[in-house]
């Protein structure tokens, strides 16, 4: 049976893909912070609700995409979820399929904090037509 926290996070998942916002926005906390690589044009530190609308729609303005998991990795407070992020640039509709870790904190169920590291070569190969 997943824990708490690995429940939080799979709901967030399926929120991101149903592209349901507010059931997402209800497991943020407020000073939710997210980073994702500088090396992206989306990439940045966010904070806020208002910072994660940003990030989102920064990423959806660049490509579609979606989430395979492959792992979550319950560490308590922190998990850690591996998988494959895949779709296509909005410009050009290159398809890319790029091995991800996203690195969740949460407190008090509420993420509190999003770490995402991922094979930033290879998505910039992909994005090379889509600045």
């Amino acid at each position: 049976m997943p824990s708490r926290n690995q429940a939080t996070i799979q709901r967030i998942y399926e929120a991101l893909e149903a592209r349901d916002h507010p059931t997402l926005f209800s497991r943020l906390s407020q000073k939710i912070q997210i980073t994702h690589s500088p090396g992206l044009p989306w990439g940045g530190t966010f904070r806020g609700h208002d910072g994660a609308k940003i990030f989102l729609d920064r990423i959806a303005s660049y490509v579609t995409s979606y989430v395979a998991i492959e792992r979550i990795l319950d560490a308590g407070d922190h998990v850690a979820v591996t998988g494959r992020t895949y779709g296509a640039t909005r410009r050009s509709g290159r398809r890319f399929d790029v091995p991800f870790v996203h690195l969740w904190y949460l407190e008090g169920g509420l993420v509190v904090r999003l770490q995402v590291v991922l094979d930033l070569p290879a998505f910039q190969g992909a994005m090379a037509d889509a600045a």
